[in-house]
């Protein structure tokens, strides 16, 4: 029980950073295209 329950632990952490992984990829892909659309889209995801 001890081993299976770090396992599933571990699991949880790198799905959280694969996905964190390609948001930061299309924040960056989005800010070479335009800085201003970028602002904008900042503002909204941090209300």
């Amino acid at each position: 029980m001890r081993s299976v329950s770090p396992r599933r632990r571990r699991r949880r952490w790198e799905r959280g950073r694969r996905r964190r992984r390609r948001w930061e990829r299309g924040r960056r892909r989005r800010k070479r295209r335009g800085r201003r659309r970028v602002q904008n889209i900042q503002v909204a995801t941090q209300t």
